[in-house]
């Protein structure tokens, strides 16, 4: 099998169903194997009898014997990269030692292979620019691959894709996703498509047919002016992403931003500042104690009381900490304006003390 990798620390899982997507309506029948659940298949895998596997490349380390990650098995021939922050505290120190591994990665693509990498990154330009084989960005205005004509209605995304190496490559987007940062994962998917020779039209109906992820701003309750989400953001880069794509979504709703921190960097410090100003799109932020917090060494711990006391000093009196997901419906239920339409954001990736089942009995309950 000819093996493409999607790599990075957002939007990868999404961006690896995405390609999945369009090689299967394309009819070159992938095999597959993400880190999340696809609503059009209903499952995170796939095995065909196409050349192509396409798999999600994750970061982490193989195992706890095997102290290197789980993509430098893989050995991809061709590749995407989204993204590139530090992540993963329990076992890297600093972002350089990420770097480190995805230039391995890339010195692992060979000449004939491509390399689709977003140019929003500086450490992700350095790193592409001493690739063997050839490379595309996206990302930005003056990338090799940009988002043109924008236009939002009625829950409905429509751009253009540009390529600046083939006008002739160029053409229209819809999709039902939300957000700038699925604008992102969309264009790398067409990007790595359209490289590998695949059609246009097919490309265009793969995305307009594409359903998401499962836990991926996954639409779980509505019912007339209220619906709740679920995902699976946990680092502050993705909290905001996801906040501002809500916001750009429902731009006169009460937006609610139920936050679990349960991953091994989102219980220390080491991103407390940056997640302090995430949830500025919100109206109400309501945060549960960190999951385990004494398994974290006491000097790297988060200190949540200091990240509760500094979002309400920017918006007075928005920002709560729980002890449990009932204590969160609870006060949801009590203060929410059920005149206004209202959207509920959870964000964990974890289980989040079963608020999903909860609070969806919860609302159903009620109405």
């Amino acid at each position: 099998k000819t093996v493409i990798a999607v790599t990075g620390t957002h939007g990868k899982t999404t961006t690896t169903a995405l390609l999945a997507h369009i090689f299967e309506i394309a009819g070159l029948e992938p095999s597959f194997f993400i880190g999340g659940v696809m609503t059009n298949y209903g499952k995170n895998f796939k095995l065909n009898k196409g050349k192509y596997f396409i798999i999600e490349g994750d970061e982490y380390d193989s195992a706890f014997f095997e102290k290197f990650p789980k993509f430098i098995m893989y050995r991809p021939h061709h590749l995407i990269i989204t993204s590139l922050e530090f992540d993963h505290a329990d076992i890297y120190n600093n972002v350089s030692e990420i770097e480190h591994w995805f230039k391995g990665l890339i010195n692992c693509i060979p000449r004939s292979g491509t390399i689709i990498y977003s140019d929003l990154y500086d450490n992700i330009i350095n790193l592409a620019a001493n690739a063997y084989g050839k490379i595309r960005s996206f990302g930005g205005e003056r990338s090799d691959y940009a988002i043109t004509n924008l236009f939002l209605e009625n829950n409905i995304s429509t751009f253009d894709i540009e390529n600046k190496h083939n006008e002739n490559n160029s053409f229209k987007i819809k999709t039902s996703l939300i957000g700038n940062f699925n604008r992102q994962n969309i264009i790398a998917a067409a990007a790595m498509a359209l490289e590998l020779g695949i059609e246009k039209t097919s490309i265009a109906k793969a995305i307009e047919t594409f359903h998401g992820v499962k836990r991926r701003q996954e639409l779980i309750y509505s019912n007339n002016n209220i619906k709740i989400y679920e995902d699976f953001a946990h680092h502050p880069t993705s909290i905001k992403y996801i906040l501002s794509a809500m916001r750009e979504q429902y731009p006169q709703a009460c937006l609610w931003a139920i936050y679990e921190p349960r991953s091994a960097t989102s219980r220390r410090n080491i991103h407390q500042k940056e997640l302090i100003n995430s949830f500025k799109e919100s109206d109400w932020t309501l945060i549960k104690n960190p999951y385990n917090l004494e398994s974290i060494p006491q000097k790297d711990q988060i200190n949540i009381h200091e990240v509760i006391e500094k979002i309400n000093a920017y918006k007075e009196n928005s920002c709560s900490l729980f002890n449990s997901s009932n204590e969160i419906i609870e006060f949801i239920l009590k203060n929410m304006n059920s005149e206004e339409d209202n959207i509920i954001l959870l964000m964990s990736n974890g289980g989040f003390d079963n608020i999903y089942k909860k609070i969806t009995t919860a609302f159903s309950n009620k109405n």
